[in-house]
């Protein structure tokens, strides 16, 4: 099995395959395309504790930038964008800006990364996410990403009924920590235990 520049499987974990488990604009984005869409729930350890940076499946070489706190507030332009962002305003209030933009459209008042073509690259935006602290994203590739590296993030649901069945009944990454938009107040909270 080959994954795209940059990313090899996590020989801690001893994997004999990997299971991409995103919607289809993600997946592309890997090369060579893997597609496993079997019985997941089973493959992914649920804990009581939040945040406890399991190791994920994936595994980059972490960039060279000053640890930060990754952040990204509109998911990808398709017929949920209006339903899973939010404001560039509203990640400000929640996280400040001292922050990373792993935004791709816009960095709004947080630091850009260096132009090594992440935007494109999966793979490069794997490393910028290993070098840091920690992420808040919406419901978007970032999250997936993030649990798949065993990167610490947090996920800012939409309105309850526009949840996504993979957040509304389980954990799918021990590093991951999902919060309904009455749990938003927790973030600084959650970005202090990264």
């Amino acid at each position: 099995m080959q994954l795209s520049p940059g990313m090899k499987r996590s020989p801690s974990k001893g994997a004999t395959h990997i299971v991409l488990i995103c919607e289809s604009l993600l997946a592309t984005k890997f090369s060579p395309t893997i597609h496993y869409w079997p019985y997941v729930k089973s493959l992914f350890p649920v804990t009581e504790k939040k945040i406890v940076a399991s190791e994920g499946y994936f595994d980059a070489p972490a960039s060279h930038i000053p640890r930060k706190v990754g952040v990204n507030w509109a998911a990808s332009k398709g017929a949920l964008n209006w339903v899973k962002s939010i404001s560039v305003e509203h990640m400000e209030e929640l996280v400040g800006n001292d922050a990373y933009s792993l935004n791709p459209e816009s960095d709004g008042n947080f630091y850009p990364l260096p132009d090594n073509e992440w935007k494109k690259d999966w793979s490069k935006t794997a490393e910028h996410m290993k070098a840091m602290k920690g992420i808040v994203t919406v419901d978007t590739g970032t999250a997936h990403l993030a649990g798949a590296l065993g990167v610490k993030c947090v996920v800012l649901l939409p309105k309850e009924e526009f949840v996504c069945w993979r957040w509304k009944h389980g954990r799918w990454y021990d590093s991951v920590v999902a919060l309904r938009q009455s749990e938003y107040h927790k973030v600084k909270e959650l970005i202090g235990r990264m």
